[in-house]
């Protein structure tokens, strides 16, 4: 009798206990990214779950991710009684911008697609300044990270976009790339025989435009 009596206590318990929670409201979102605290765009956009039932709440990862672009996962925790902690994964950043009319030190981070994934006053990725009317695209930001990847960033550390191309210091000689989306493999395959050839050749060139469908060298 006396187990049959503290069975259905228990079973009235746990039930007081799923229905207590299940009444439970978001009332606030903590938005976290592996960089710090989620951007204000971001964590608006996680906002819109306050007011939705705590437990319930399951935030649609494909269809986030097709909102902000920049995120590669979410995982959510709940904070008894009223705070849902979402946890984002974000692309990684591979080159940092700055315009050339901006203060100095404030760079915007870059991923490979061209997605901003953060900002930053100090960084150690290859740093691009653009002029003010110029728009990066995915292809330029992947012949940046190939040629960083190729010379070393100890080598070149900015490049330079502007309306004339894509520029950048290398062993003392100016080199000046397309802006048009040709085979990078290639291109910078081509920039590295130029400049093994007068390595070896003990020649110095001031500047190496391969704009065009031969090397353009100046001494």
């Amino acid at each position: 009798m006396f187990k049959s009596i503290r069975l259905i206590f228990l079973l009235i318990l746990v039930s007081f206990v799923i229905f207590f929670l299940s009444q439970l409201k978001v009332k606030q979102v903590e938005c976290k990214s592996q960089y710090g605290p989620c951007s204000e765009n971001m964590q608006q956009h996680f906002n819109k779950f306050i007011g939705q039932r705590l437990l319930l709440v399951m935030p649609d990862n494909k269809g986030i991710r097709s909102d902000l672009a920049n995120i590669k996962d979410i995982k959510v925790k709940r904070k008894i009684p009223d705070t849902l902690i979402v946890m984002v994964e974000m692309s990684k950043p591979k080159v940092a911008i700055q315009n050339e009319g901006q203060q100095a030190g404030k760079f915007l981070l870059v991923d490979i697609s061209g997605n901003i994934v953060g900002q930053a006053n100090q960084t150690s990725l290859p740093k691009i300044m653009v002029e003010k009317n110029d728009q990066l695209n995915s292809w330029l930001i992947q012949l940046v990270d190939l040629l960083s990847r190729s010379f070393g960033t100890d080598k070149i550390s900015i490049f330079r976009l502007n309306g004339n191309g894509l520029s950048f210091q290398l062993d003392g000689a100016e080199i000046i790339l397309p802006t048009t989306d040709k085979d990078s493999q290639l291109l910078v395959g081509s920039l590295q025989l130029v400049m093994k050839r007068f390595t070896m050749d003990s020649k110095q060139p001031v500047k190496i435009d391969l704009r065009f469908k031969n090397p353009v060298v100046t001494f």
